[in-house]
């Protein structure tokens, strides 16, 4: 069943690929760049939490990382 939602979340990602990056101007190496790895972290993060639904999501993670931040400012 996990390996179908695996297939499921990479077709989805390669379809959201080939439509964007042909809209991407080809001289805009940072665009693409940027495309690229918020791309990959999205589909890191959406495997991860299909393999290891028990994990934290990424706004607890936001939360753990500014909190220090918070308490000095309140």
């Amino acid at each position: 069943m996990k390996a179908s939602y695996f297939l499921c979340i990479t077709l989805i990602v390669a379809f959201i690929y080939l439509l964007e990056w042909r809209g991407i101007p080809q001289n805009s190496l940072k665009e693409r760049a940027a495309f690229l790895m918020l791309t990959s972290i999205g589909w890191l993060l959406a495997v991860l939490l299909l393999f290891f639904p028990a994990i934290s999501g990424p706004s607890r993670w936001i939360d753990a990382l500014f909190s220090p931040i918070v308490h000095m400012f309140s």
